[in-house]
């Protein structure tokens, strides 16, 4: 069965969010054997800039909110967690910059941005899948008796 590993941190809404976040998420991406002087890990930092940056504009009421890296055989996601209910317009042409460069670096790696109702608070969850992503959580478990 393949591996799947999934890190989540925890970071306050304010300032040095985004370098709070930037540093759990670069950890976090070590940790499922992603270089973290690659190209992928330039673009999931970037791609991550700009959704705590979203939080920090629109979802002013929020005091914490949760990141997640989940990696698995030739896929990342990328996910971060707020306490705003209102989930964004994800059709390009009605975007902003921000979430429009977004769906741009995730499709050069044949991924997709998405948002959905989080399931255990009044808030929402946006991913960033990176479905082109070589050397992660590629191992196997196997135990040999």
């Amino acid at each position: 069965m393949p591996r799947v590993e999934r890190h989540v941190t925890s970071t306050r809404v304010g300032p040095g969010a985004v370098r709070e976040a930037t540093r759990a998420v670069r950890d976090s991406l070590a940790g499922v054997g992603v270089d973290p002087r690659s190209a992928l890990a330039d673009a999931v930092l970037l791609v991550l800039g700009e959704l705590v940056a979203n939080v920090l504009r629109h979802a002013r009421q929020t005091t914490v909110m949760d990141i997640g890296v989940t990696a698995a055989p030739g896929r990342l996601v990328l996910s971060v967690a707020d306490g705003d209910p209102r989930l964004p317009e994800l059709a390009p042409a009605r975007t902003g910059d921000g979430l429009r460069s977004v769906i741009e670096v995730a499709a050069l790696y044949d991924g997709e941005l998405s948002a959905e109702p989080a399931v255990n608070h009044h808030g929402k969850i946006v991913m960033v899948s990176f479905c082109r992503v070589p050397g992660t959580a590629t191992t196997t478990t196997t135990s040999e008796e």
